[in-house]
């Protein structure tokens, strides 16, 4: 087990398991793991290997589709609003910012309603 500290400070945990040249005698993929100079493979297993592969296996089903449609539907409008400068505060304080906010997204709703028609 490898455990790699983060510049966070998060600790991030890596099971190893190693395989000898006779453990991987059957393999049909052995050739491109193993050359003949190398005593044995290595992999490293991830501790969330485990989240990753339902995420993945999740994304397949028609209920992620589903999901995702509403997700690029906000992703549009950020990149919108991002488009007409609200990726950085012009102002300083919050009634200013929101003030900002506000305007860029009645510019991107109208420019919105005016190109749809």
């Amino acid at each position: 087990m490898r455990r790699d500290t983060k510049i966070s400070g998060r600790v991030i945990t890596h099971h190893t398991y190693c395989f000898s040249h006779k453990q991987c005698e059957g393999c049909p993929l052995r050739a491109k793991c193993l050359e003949k100079e190398t005593r044995f493979r290595t992999i490293s297993v991830h501790e969330h290997e485990q989240l990753v592969s339902e995420a993945r296996s999740f994304q397949r089903t028609d209920a992620f589709q589903e999901i995702y449609r509403l997700r690029v539907e906000v992703e549009h409008r950020i990149a919108r609003l991002t488009h007409f400068g609200l990726r950085q505060a012009r102002y300083v304080g919050s009634a200013t910012v929101l003030f900002q906010l506000a305007m860029t997204a009645a510019l991107a709703n109208l420019t919105l309603v005016a190109f749809a028609g």
